[in-house]
Order: structure tokens, then C-alpha cells, then sequence
């Protein structure tokens, strides 16, 4: 039985612009174990962000994170129903926690997520510290006799995947638990697909659907995922700027997410194809599959490939590179039953692209495969 959701929560922007306290207290269920959790959210003005602590009861074990928000709507208008964003946590016992959040209006929002091993959480938050502490506690009453949490499962390692035949590329997820894109011919003929995730362990991950007559692909792993949104209905235009994030060369340039920054040159792509587009941000080996991004924050291209010319008989990369639309990546997302979980393209606000790399970094995955 969950609580009544009597949420009162000031939007990040709202939080300066409307006089709203610097902290919020925050409160989540387990929904199958005993488990509550307590915490306070700080907020640091200017910014569409703040630091979280709390505590799992029973038991006491500490979690710290970051809450983030993605999406605003209220440059618009004052209703506020467009926010939304993430809670990132990490616990003592090795346990990561990740949810995302809607606002319902200026004053309230909700949230519901889970953590590596697929344990499903329920957030909600709240100016009235004591409310949300009456509510929690009247949910550790209801759960006495539930189970506890299991431990966390040991997954993953530090160490990159070992093979013979190899190759590398980027990818981004969509869903917040585990699927992702990439390119098809960065796992044509794979036998071991390996992602490396944002807490720098390698995951083993499986592959789902594939279109090689469009260059895409999109797998999983079992672990939740920081979900990019798809611009599939934003309009694109020459001159237009974007970000590419991804993994160039990681053999000699290390594994370290680059970013690139450009513009839209042709909405179409080679040939006239109306399948891609034409810009100018210098991708590389290893970039295929990684996201394109505009000013929004939404991904309106898969980063696909580059034009090379002969020079003294070795291959250079020319400043033409292209990017898959990511509306013919859509019927993959219809086949595998998932279009319910994608994030579409909706009202935002522009960020500067360092916000960009910044922000959407951990959505954005090197993926390693062995042939």
C-alpha cells in the first residue's frame, strides 16, 4: 500500500526565483522489503542540482548522491509540469541507487526507480521535515514483517575485457534500466559485448535487436541506467549546434569520455540520404554509437561515420562527418516493446554545451566487443 502523495516540492529553478529554503527533506520505500529511507536534499543555488545524504533504516547504513533536473518548462510558463530529473545514490554496502522524478506542478513531484540488482524504490519530497518523517515512519510500521533487502550482488569488473579479435565504440542508454544504442557495426559478429558503466566497472552486456540496413543496434545490461531523451520530433537545421559525447580511440587516448562540439552543415546525409545528417564535430574510431546532442539535451543523431580521403596512399578523416536520425531508430524501439520506457524530445530549456557534457555524461557508455 503506498502513501497518500501529498508532495510539496520547489522546482530547482523555483528554489531562487521563488524564495523557496535551500533544503528539502526526502523520503523512499522499498517496495517489496522492509527498508525506508531518510534523507535531506541541499541545494545549491543558481543550479539545477543538489547534493543528498541519508540513511537506510533499519539498520542505518549511510547514502550520499546528487539530485539532478533535466527538463524545465517553467521559461515558459509558471506550471512547472515539464520538470523532471534524477536521484543518484551510493551506499555503504556497495548498493547504487537511481530514480527519476516528474513534477506534477510547482509544489509537488514524485519519483520511482531502483537499484543495481532491480529492487524497485518509490521516492517522494518535501519542505515539512516532520511530514515526510511521519510518513516514512508510518511505513517502516506497515513493513515490519516484511523481508529485508538482499545483499548487493558482486558484479563487474575494473579491469577492460580480454579477447583476441576486438573492437570498441560508444553508445547511450534510453531506458533507466539498462537498454542502450549503438551502432550495428559496432557489434556485427560479436560473440562478448562488454559496456563500461559510469562507476568504471565492466558489465556484460546482451544484444537485443539490430538493423543493419540503418547502422543501429540496441542491447542491455542488468543494472539501472541513466536514460538520454530521443529528439525524434525536434526539427533540425543547417547551422543548428550539437555536442557528441563518446569514446575515441580509447587504446591511445584512454578511456576518458571525450566531447566534441559542432553544427548541423546538411539535414540530409550522404548522397541526399534522409536517413542522416551532415555536421562538422570532428568524430573519430570509437565515437560510432555515441550520442549527438543539441542545446536542449536531447539526442537527435547516432554519431555513424566520417568521410576519409586518400593521401599518399593512407586514409585521412575529412571534416565531414554523419549521424544517424533517431527516428529510424524507433522501430527497433517498438519491436523490442520498450516504447513506453524511451523519453521523447519535449519542452526545455537551452543549456551551454558544458552543461551538456557535464550533465549527460553518465548516460553515455564505451562498449567493448569481442569478435
Amino acid at each position: 500500500m503506498h502513501i497518500k502523495k501529498v508532495i510539496l516540492v520547489c522546482t530547482l529553478m523555483m528554489f531562487t526565483l521563488g524564495g523557496c529554503a535551500t533544503s528539502r527533506s526526502i523520503g523512499g520505500n522499498f517496495e517489496n522489503y522492509k527498508e525506508t529511507f531518510l534523507g535531506t536534499i541541499h541545494l545549491e543555488t543558481g543550479r539545477a542540482s543538489g547534493k543528498v545524504s541519508g540513511v537506510i533504516s533499519p539498520g542505518g547504513m549511510q547514502c550520499t548522491g546528487t539530485m539532478r533536473r533535466d527538463r524545465s518548462n517553467n521559461l515558459v510558463d509558471s506550471k512547472c509540469d515539464q520538470d523532471a530529473g534524477t536521484v543518484s545514490l551510493s551506499c555503504q554496502d556497495g548498493r547504487r541507487l537511481l530514480a527519476t522524478w516528474a513534477a506534477d506542478d510547482c509544489v509537488s513531484g514524485y519519483g520511482r526507480g531502483a537499484d543495481q540488482n532491480g529492487n524497485k524504490l518509490e521516492i517522494w519530497y518535501d519542505r515539512n521535515v516532520g511530514l515526510v518523517q511521519g510518513q516514512v515512519a508510518t511505513m517502516d510500521a506497515r513493513k515490519a514483517g516484511f523481508p529485508s533487502l538482499p545483499p548487493v550482488a558482486k558484479s563487474g569488473s575494473t579491469s577492460p575485457p580480454k579477447g583476441g579479435g576486438s573492437g570498441t565504440g560508444s553508445g547511450f542508454f534510453i531506458t533507466d534500466d539498462g537498454h542502450f544504442v549503438t551502432n550495428h557495426h559496432v557489434i556485427k559478429d560479436a560473440v562478448r559485448i562488454s559496456v563500461r558503466t559510469p562507476d568504471g566497472k565492466w558489465r556484460p552486456a546482451r544484444l537485443l535487436r539490430e538493423d543493419p540496413s540503418n547502422d543501429l543496434a540496441i542491447g542491455t545490461i542488468d543494472t539501472p541506467s541513466y536514460a538520454l531523451p530521443l529528439g525524434v520530433a525536434r526539427d533540425i537545421r543547417r547551422g543548428d549546434d550539437l555536442v557528441v559525447l563518446g569514446y575515441p580511440q580509447p587504446q591511445s587516448q584512454g578511456q576518458e569520455q571525450k566531447a566534441v562540439f559542432g553544427r548541423i552543415n546538411s539535414v540530409n546525409g550522404l548522397g541526399d540520404d534522409v536517413r542522416y545528417f551532415q555536421m562538422d564535430a570532428p568524430i573519430q574510431s570509437g565515437n560510432s554509437g555515441g550520442p549527438v546532442i543539441n542545446l536542449f539535451g536531447e539526442v537527435i543523431g547516432v554519431a555513424t561515420l566520417s568521410l576519409v580521403r586518400d593521401v599518399g596512399g593512407r586514409e585521412r578523416i575529412t571534416d565531414v562527418h554523419y549521424a544517424a536520425k533517431p527516428a529510424y531508430l524507433m522501430p527497433l524501439v517498438r519491436a523490442e516493446g520498450i516504447q513506453n520506457d524511451v523519453r521523447l524530445s519535449g519542452r526545455g530549456r537551452k543549456m551551454s554545451m558544458a552543461d551538456i557534457a557535464e550533465r549527460l555524461k553518465d548516460g553515455v557508455v564505451l562498449i567493448f566487443v569481442e569478435k
